[in-house]
C-alpha cells in the first residue's frame, strides 16, 4: 500500500515539475538602435513546443522584416534543457521616439503578456568593413579544415519566373450582368521555392482601396487564409495563392478599369555552398507588378423595364400551402428566384390585384453562396392570400417576374405554373366591406391637396374681411357698454 502510494506521489510531482519547466515569455530587444537597425521581439518557451501563437504586433513607425526560429538545448548535471523562440524583426521607417503599446500573444491556447516600450531610433550606424568583421581563427576552425576563405558565406539569388496576376472571367459584360477579378500570386512548382509574404495584411488593404470600382456592387469572396492551389497555366504547373477575390456587377455603361498594383516579396537569397555554422540563406526584397485591367460594359436592348430588372441566370421554384382552400382562408405561396446573378438586388415580382383574390405584401430572405469564380443563390418572396370568390385562380397571371439572361442576350418572364381552387361561398361583400375606407375618403382622392391662396377669390376674401370687421366692432361696444 505504502509502495503504491509512493509510486502516484512520485508521478504526480514529475507532472508538477514538467507543468512548471515549461515557461513562455516574451523578450524586447534593445530599445535604443539605430535606423538601420531592427527592433526584435522574441517569443520563447522553455522546455516545450510552440503548437500555435498569435500575430505580433504591429509598431506606428515600423515594418515588418520577417520572422524566424531558432531552438537551443543545454544537458546541465545530466538534465536537459530545450529552448525554442520565434523572432519577429522590424526596421524602421525614420528617426524618432515610437511607443510599443502594451500587447499580448496567444501561445498554445495560453495568453503571454507584455509591457510594451518606447523604442529610440537615432540616425544609421555606420557598418563595419569586411576586414573589420573578420573573427580570429579557433581550434573549431581546424578541426573542420575551414580557412579564412570559409569564414564568409556568399549568396547569391536565384532566378525565378513568379508572377503576380490580376485576371477577370469576362472581357465584356452588359450592365448588370456580373463579372469576378482575382488577384493571385504564381510560383512555378519547379522553382526554387525561396518566397515569403511580407506585411500582407497592410499592403493588401491599399491593394483593394486601389482596385474597387466606384460604379459597380461588390460580392466580396472574403479569403481569411491564403493557401495554395495547384493550376495549369499553358501546360505548366504553378502553385497559385489567392490574395483577393470579388463579384462585380456594373451599374452604368462605362468601362470598369484597374489599375496596376505592386505586392513586395520577401525573397531569399541562397548560400553558394552548404555551410555549418552560418544561416544557409539570407533574406532580400523584390515588388512585383500587375498588369492593368479593363472590362467593357454594353447597354441592355431597349425594353420598357430596362432600367429596372435584374440581369442574370435565373430560374422559378415555387410552393404553396393547399391547391384547395376554402373562401375567407388564407394560403401561403412561395415565389423564388434562384440562379447566377446579383441575387441580393432582385425586387419583388410584378402582382396583379383584384377584388377576388386579396395578396398581402411578401416577407423576403435572401441566401447566396460563393462557389468557383461565381455567386449563386436565391432570393424567396413569401406571400399569404385569401380568396374572396369560389372558382379556379391561375396564379401565373397574376405573379410573374421580368429579366434579361446574357447567357441568351433575351429578356425572359418567370411566371408561376399553379392554379388553385377555392371553394365555399361568396366573401366578396365581406372583403368590400373591409377594404372599403367611405364616400368621404373616395373623394379625396379626386381632390387636389395644394394650398389656395385667398388672392385667387375675390369674393372670399372680402366675406372674411367682412366677419374680421364685425367681430372687432362687436369687442368695441361691448368693452364701451362696460
Amino acid at each position: 500500500m505504502f509502495r503504491r502510494s509512493y509510486i502516484l506521489l512520485s508521478f504526480f510531482l514529475l507532472i508538477c515539475t514538467f507543468a512548471v519547466g515549461q515557461e513562455v515569455r516574451i523578450e524586447l530587444g534593445e530599445n535604443q538602435i539605430s535606423q538601420n537597425e531592427p527592433f526584435i521581439i522574441t517569443l520563447s518557451i522553455q522546455n516545450g513546443e510552440i503548437e500555435s501563437y498569435s500575430a505580433f504586433p504591429d509598431i506606428d513607425g515600423f515594418d515588418r522584416a520577417g520572422t524566424s526560429t531558432s531552438s537551443a538545448t543545454q544537458i546541465v548535471n545530466g538534465r536537459r534543457s530545450q529552448q525554442i523562440s520565434i523572432i519577429q524583426s522590424y526596421m524602421p521607417r525614420q528617426q524618432g521616439n515610437f511607443r510599443l503599446k502594451p500587447f499580448r500573444i496567444k501561445v498554445n491556447g495560453e495568453y503571454v503578456e507584455s509591457e510594451g516600450t518606447t523604442i529610440s531610433v537615432g540616425p544609421p550606424r555606420q557598418q563595419q568593413s569586411r576586414n573589420q568583421q573578420k573573427r580570429p581563427r579557433s581550434l573549431f576552425d581546424d578541426l573542420f579544415g575551414m580557412n579564412e576563405e570559409d569564414e564568409d558565406v556568399e549568396y547569391v539569388e536565384r532566378p525565378d519566373r513568379a508572377f503576380l496576376g490580376l485576371t477577370v472571367d469576362k472581357q465584356q459584360v452588359y450592365v448588370g450582368e456580373g463579372f469576378t477579378l482575382t488577384l493571385a500570386f504564381y510560383i512555378p512548382e519547379t522553382d526554387p521555392q525561396v518566397f515569403e509574404f511580407y506585411d500582407l495584411n497592410n499592403q493588401l488593404t491599399n491593394i483593394i482601396q486601389q482596385l474597387k470600382p466606384q460604379d459597380s456592387w461588390e460580392e466580396n469572396f472574403q479569403i481569411y487564409e491564403i493557401k495554395r492551389n495547384s493550376v495549369e497555366i499553358k501546360g505548366e504547373r504553378y502553385g497559385q495563392y489567392k490574395l483577393y477575390q470579388a463579384r462585380y456587377y456594373p451599374l452604368n455603361n462605362k468601362p470598369v478599369e484597374f489599375p496596376a498594383v505592386d505586392l513586395q516579396m520577401i525573397k531569399y537569397k541562397l548560400a553558394k555552398r552548404r555551410t555549418y555554422f552560418g544561416p544557409d540563406r539570407q533574406e532580400g526584397f523584390k515588388v512585383f507588378y500587375s498588369d492593368p485591367l479593363k472590362v467593357e460594359v454594353k447597354d441592355l436592348p431597349e425594353h420598357p423595364l430596362k432600367e429596372e430588372v435584374a440581369v442574370g441566370d435565373f430560374q422559378l421554384k415555387e410552393t404553396i400551402s393547399n391547391r384547395t382552400v376554402e373562401t375567407g382562408e388564407s394560403f401561403s405561396y412561395s415565389f423564388s428566384v434562384v440562379g447566377q446573378g446579383n441575387i441580393a438586388a432582385i425586387s419583388a415580382p410584378r402582382v396583379k390585384q383584384d377584388r377576388n383574390l386579396t395578396i398581402y405584401e411578401p416577407n423576403e430572405s435572401v441566401n447566396t453562396r460563393k462557389t468557383g469564380n461565381t455567386v449563386i443563390g436565391v432570393k424567396q418572396f413569401n406571400y399569404y392570400a385569401v380568396p374572396n370568390e369560389p372558382g379556379n385562380y391561375n396564379l401565373g397571371k397574376r405573379f410573374h417576374w421580368i429579366f434579361f439572361n446574357p447567357r441568351t442576350a433575351r429578356y425572359d418572364t418567370l411566371r408561376s405554373g399553379i392554379t388553385i381552387e377555392a371553394v365555399g361561398q361568396s366573401r366578396k361583400n365581406e372583403s368590400i366591406m373591409a377594404a372599403d375606407p367611405g364616400s368621404f375618403y373616395d373623394k379625396t382622392s379626386g381632390v387636389s391637396n395644394n394650398l389656395a391662396s385667398f388672392e385667387e377669390d375675390s369674393s372670399l376674401r372680402w366675406l372674411v374681411n367682412a366677419l374680421i370687421f364685425l367681430m372687432f366692432a362687436a369687442v368695441v361696444v361691448l368693452l364701451i357698454r362696460k
